[in-house]
């Protein structure tokens, strides 16, 4: 439920709801699988190992800030 509170002093024209749902926890010993859908899986791991490799090969992290990121996976 949504609740717009105003009073005669001005008229409500626009409403912005964002919502952000918590995850349920992935736990392979209780069966409980990843919530997103199975084409996302292969992205995220590729992104990991991206970022991985980065940090490896620059502990200072430059290389990450240096990466164009309109080639990167947005999710």
């Amino acid at each position: 439920m949504l609740y717009v509170y105003r009073d005669g002093s001005f008229t409500v024209s626009d409403v912005a709801l964002t919502y952000v749902r918590k995850c349920l926890p992935i736990s392979l010993s209780l069966g409980s699988n990843s919530e997103l859908p199975e084409a996302f899986h292969q992205q995220i791991c590729d992104l990991a190992v991206e970022y991985m490799k980065g940090r490896l090969d620059d502990p200072q992290g430059v290389q990450l800030v240096e990466n164009d990121n309109n080639t990167r996976v947005r999710l």
